[in-house]
């Protein structure tokens, strides 16, 4: 019996987005190289094998069903599908053989412009839909974005996840504004105190999100950048070690206030929880790491040479820190901010041009 050499692919090329992954032969899952496309549907076939074809399906590589298709060595799939595919054929006594696997992934994509904002949503395998709300204004230029759902959750340091996260693609792209990633859990949330979605630093260190909203059936936060971004529901030991690990500033670049609100929040988020579970000293110290964070980048970012035009994206920047300055450190370090706000705003000869830039509204108590 010839062994079957490959999965041969053929793609109509229509109008919804998808992710396929080719691998030499495997039986484990371990790794698959990338390759995406567009499609609404996609056909497998068998080339070059002699025996009876059983093709199959799996969510996770390992643990495999049977697809009823009879022994056609053609397959026809809905890239609204997310599994693991491959064909086992076999003759007479012999073994059988199995053919490479293909991963199938369905992804949400959309042309987005920073004018119109818009909401990207696709459901994960668990059934989970997940939406993107990306508001006005929020992105600098006009962008694709993508939302890739994972199998399983990436390596990470909480145990017990509850949603298996996604990847938004372009990687690391900084919002103007936050964006909301809302996640509807098929199953249910069981534990609505202690659950949250985080940001995956790396693979030892994650954040919880900001602003998080949670029911017994959904949970959304903030973010402030496109990356990776899991469901969790750590334990006190992980939150005082996840806090305790953390980094002490938000970003090397001083004037990336996106990457210092993730931080912050996250390590108040981590002291919410420590109080929660009766933590008060540990929680304390959180607060304070997060206060200490806040006050750094602020430092940094205020050390830097104002450019020769401030009023556009380096005015965004100066409100970002200055709001976060007045809710977290006061004091003298306030007062900067307000200084240099006030400097910066009689060199704007125009205000209509920083209301047209910024989308601020001006009024006697101060910007909206």
């Amino acid at each position: 019996m010839k062994k079957v050499l490959y999965i041969f692919i053929l793609i109509t090329i229509l109008a919804i987005p998808f992710q396929f992954i080719h691998s030499d032969p495997v039986h484990d899952g371990d790794h698959f190289p990338e390759k995406t496309g567009l499609s609404d549907s996609l056909v497998l076939v068998i080339n070059k094998h002699r025996g009876d074809i059983q093709w199959e399906k799996s969510s996770d590589c390992k643990n495999w069903t049977e697809i009823n298709a009879g022994h056609s060595d053609t397959l026809h799939i809905e890239t609204d599908t997310l599994a693991f595919y491959r064909a086992k054929v076999t003759e007479g006594t012999c073994l059988p053989l199995y053919s490479d696997t293909i991963l199938v992934s369905n992804s949400s994509n959309k042309k987005i412009t920073p004018q119109s904002g818009d909401t990207l949503r696709i459901f994960n395998y668990k059934n989970d839909l997940i939406s993107l709300i990306i508001p006005p204004y929020a992105l600098q230029d006009t962008t694709t974005v993508t939302i890739l759902p994972h199998f399983s959750a990436p390596v990470n340091p909480i145990a017990k996840d509850i949603f298996p996260g996604v990847t938004i693609l372009p990687d690391s792209l900084r919002l103007l504004k936050p964006a909301i990633l809302r996640v509807d859990m098929s199953t249910g949330i069981t534990d609505t105190s202690m659950s949250a979605l985080f940001f995956i630093y790396d693979t030892s260190l994650v954040y919880p999100l900001g602003n998080l909203e949670i029911t017994d059936s959904s949970i959304q936060g903030e973010i402030y950048h496109f990356s990776g971004y899991l469901g969790a529901e750590p334990d006190g030991d992980e939150i005082i070690g996840q806090s305790d690990n953390s980094v002490l500033s938000g970003s090397s670049n001083p004037f990336d206030w996106q990457g210092t609100y993730t931080l912050v929040e996250g390590l108040l988020k981590y002291a919410e929880f420590l109080m929660f579970l009766g933590k008060t000293e540990a929680a304390q110290k959180v607060i304070e790491k997060a206060n200490k964070v806040m006050e750094n980048d602020a430092k940094k970012f205020l050390k830097e040479k104002i450019p020769d035009n401030p009023c556009g994206w380096y005015l965004n920047v100066l409100f970002k820190f200055a709001e976060k300055v007045n809710l977290m450190i006061g004091g003298e370090l306030n007062m900067q901010f307000s200084d240099r706000i006030g400097d910066l705003m009689d060199l704007c000869e125009f205000r209509g041009e920083i209301e047209f830039r910024h989308h601020i509204t001006f009024s006697e108590g101060g910007t909206e």
